[in-house]
């Protein structure tokens, strides 16, 4: 098993773009020790910021949190998203039923969006180039 410090040689950074107040401060150098893995983490304070961002193209985010209704059925309409391959993330089994229906409101069949809590039922990540992926593709293994 390479060691964190390979993993981050090979790996370029890990970008996310979240909500300002989602998650605690000491989160990401955590999952940076753990997986060697770089997060460049960028925030918004409304769903109209990260819109107008995704919507301007190559936003060049791996990771986005935006909210599902109907800010997400909007950017799923313009295309911006790639679809999910729920075999590369095998927590996808303990996503909780329920929340995959609301979701699925915003997302028909739960193809693009991956939940992360019932506060925020919806997790998106971006295209890269002309790659078309939720996550990039090689960064499947942090949602294991």
């Amino acid at each position: 098993m390479p060691s964190a410090g390979a993993a981050a040689a090979e790996e370029p950074p890990l970008n996310v773009y979240n909500w300002s107040d989602y998650i605690a401060p000491g989160t990401i150098p955590i999952f940076e020790n753990e997986t060697g893995i770089k997060v460049t983490y960028d925030v918004y304070d409304a769903n109209e910021v990260l819109e107008a961002k995704l919507l301007a193209g190559r936003s060049g985010y791996d990771i986005v949190v935006p909210s599902a209704s109907p800010f997400m059925a909007r950017q799923i309409s313009a295309g911006v998203y790639g679809t999910l391959d729920k075999a590369k993330v095998p927590n996808w089994k303990n996503r909780d039923p329920r929340i995959l229906e609301l979701v699925a409101a915003a997302d028909p069949g739960n193809a693009l969006a991956c939940p992360i809590c019932e506060a925020t039922p919806g997790s998106a990540t971006m295209r890269r180039s002309c790659v078309l992926h939720w996550m990039t593709p090689h960064r499947w293994s942090v949602w294991r």
